[in-house]
């Protein structure tokens, strides 16, 4: 059974409150139907009789009258005594019902007989409750030729139903509602297994975290550009810097994004990041490489022409072919983009080509950093045949949406390849650590690079 982490499962209860909140209304709904649909409210009324003696200090009468408790309760439950009751009072009811309704019970070691009638209208336990003592009072008589009976308390009618405690019946539904919806969200939890924190990554894949980004809720797409202070922003910011400390011994020129699954965010994040290279005044080139569905060209807001894009430049380029025609100027400063042009029938094919490869090297002498943004793994060869093109690759996962079973295929993809991952992105992130987590990657990436630069000069 794997390890719990307390943690991380009040986080996960906290983001299924909305399940818990359901259950516990679908419990009091339901518990409360049940109540009203099946439970007819039953009301009490209670009276009391005692048995008197002639002489009070006479101590030989009162343990005769005590003795006669038994005697006295099982016959006010008698036939004779309940057909008088029904006759009397005229109620539609046999005597078997009747005296399953009627508790006759007598308080130790005292002379009092208490008898209590249960009836769906107070009115009549009240009535039944009264005419009771009445008619056994007079057959005592008949029987015993005895008066030592008399009413001490004699029966009111009942505001409540005995039977119907909503107070305590909610508090039970409250209760039943609260451990089934923790009880489902535990299940999920259990089975869920999809990808919730950065720590998760490092610790069961072994991978590199560049860095988590928080979900933005804005419509905007690049966000960085529009607000480079916000915390999205530090986070794309922390990415770049970590990307650069995570390989001081290469230089980083073209740049592969993909994940393992489509809507995982990749394009989002390319977009963005290519911004904030461009931040830093670097000559910055996005190429759209998702042939089949690429959106770049929506997120920069230019053109797809059907005669240009990526595909013709990759078909294309030779002699006489001028890159600049090919290349979309954007609205932010120093990011050029080539949009994917129109799909062709082989795209792995024409990404994997000779002329694909001669074009990056062309564009590379061009550009300070090329961003590839390419199509999901699981599924397409397309990015694994551009990792011989590239000098780093970034997964992009979506927090609580991608699978680790699905990172992990991703992962043994780009091993049989031979290509290396050299980080994970962690998109739509929870927001509680984020501000701090930017900072914490920086501090490893550099405490691992002074370490690396000490090695090297004691050699």
């Amino acid at each position: 059974m794997e390890e719990i982490n307390l943690k991380e499962l009040l986080s996960y209860f906290k983001s299924k409150i909305g399940l818990i909140i359901l259950v516990l209304f679908c419990a009091i709904t339901i518990g409360n139907s049940f109540t009203i649909l099946t439970r007819v409210p039953m009301y009490q009324s209670t009276t009391k009789i005692v048995l008197v003696s002639e002489n009070n200090n006479n101590s030989s009468e009162v343990t005769l009258n005590r003795n006669l408790v038994g005697t006295y309760s099982e016959i006010i439950k008698s036939r004779t005594v309940l057909s008088n009751v029904i006759n009397n009072l005229g109620i539609d009811e046999s005597v078997s019902e009747l005296s399953k309704n009627i508790t006759v019970t007598s308080v130790t070691n005292t002379e009092v007989i208490i008898i209590t009638v249960a009836n769906d209208n107070s009115e009549d336990a009240k009535l039944i409750a009264d005419e009771t003592a009445e008619v056994f009072m007079k057959e005592i008589q008949k029987i015993y030729k005895l008066n030592n009976v008399s009413v001490i308390d004699k029966a009111q009618e009942s505001d409540t139903p005995f039977n119907i405690n909503y107070v305590k019946d909610n508090l039970i539904y409250v209760a039943v509602g609260l451990i089934l919806g923790l009880g489902i969200a535990f299940v999920m939890y259990y089975f869920d297994t999809t990808i919730k924190t950065s720590n998760e990554i490092e610790d069961k894949l072994g991978e590199n975290v560049l860095g988590a980004v928080p979900k933005e809720e804005s419509a905007v797409d690049l966000v960085i550009n529009v607000n480079p202070k916000s915390i999205f922003s530090e986070a794309i910011k922390s990415i770049r810097t970590n990307l650069a400390f995570s390989s001081i011994d290469k230089d980083i020129k073209v740049i592969l994004n993909t994940s393992p699954e489509a809507s995982d965010g990749k394009s989002f994040i390319s977009a963005n990041l290519a911004v904030a290279y461009a931040q830093t005044d670097k000559r910055v080139l996005i190429i759209d490489c998702d042939l089949r569905r690429g959106r770049q060209h929506e997120v920069f807001e230019v053109m797809n022409p059907a005669s240009g894009g990526y595909s013709n430049l990759i078909l294309n380029y030779g002699e006489g072919i001028v890159i600049g025609d090919y290349v979309s100027r954007t609205n932010v400063k120093g990011v050029d983009m080539i949009p994917t042009g129109p799909t062709p029938p082989n795209p792995v094919e024409l990404l994997s080509s000779d002329n694909n490869r001669r074009l990056l090297n062309r564009l590379k002498r061009l550009y300070d950093i090329i961003i590839l943004d390419c199509p999901p793994v699981l599924g397409l060869s397309d990015a694994m045949v551009l990792t011989q093109f590239s000098d780093a690759n970034l997964v992009v996962v979506s927090a609580k949406k991608t699978k680790f079973e699905n990172l992990e295929k991703t992962k043994k993809q780009f091993e049989q390849v031979k290509a290396e991952i050299a980080g994970v992105i962690l998109n739509k992130a929870e927001t509680t650590n984020n501000e701090q987590y930017g900072y914490y990657y920086n501090d490893y990436f550099k405490d691992n690079t002074d370490d690396k630069k000490k090695k090297k000069k004691k050699k």
